[in-house]
């Protein structure tokens, strides 16, 4: 985990920016909590969730907010289905953006 600048879409409206931000619409970037990989080894597969995992990481950055503010957690994963519905069932929406980052990564973030 690390923070990361979240440069934000042109195409994202007003509305959306608020939302991400808290308090201003016409924001261009956002500072985020960044989960960079979760995962488990395949001896300890029946033993935890990888949806447990994501909680324990949630509930620190949480509890992290508290101390430091911050109320975006990025996930930046591949255009792999899988991974996007685990993200959509733990509560993460995918940020439309037309610009393509270097890694060619989709961004799928969760306010706090």
């Amino acid at each position: 985990m690390s923070t990361k600048v979240l440069y934000l879409p042109e195409e994202l409206s007003k509305s959306q920016r608020k939302k991400i931000d808290g308090l201003y619409n016409g924001v261009s970037e956002v500072s985020t909590f960044l989960i960079g990989q979760i995962g488990k080894n395949d001896k300890n597969k029946d033993k935890i969730l990888g949806a447990e995992i994501l909680q324990y990481a949630c509930d620190y950055i949480e509890e992290a907010s508290e101390i430091i503010a911050g109320r975006v957690i990025l996930v930046e994963l591949k255009d792999n289905p899988k991974l996007i519905n685990f993200y959509r069932e733990n509560n993460f929406k995918l940020l439309k953006n037309s610009t393509e980052n270097e890694e060619k990564l989709l961004q799928m973030i969760k306010i706090i």
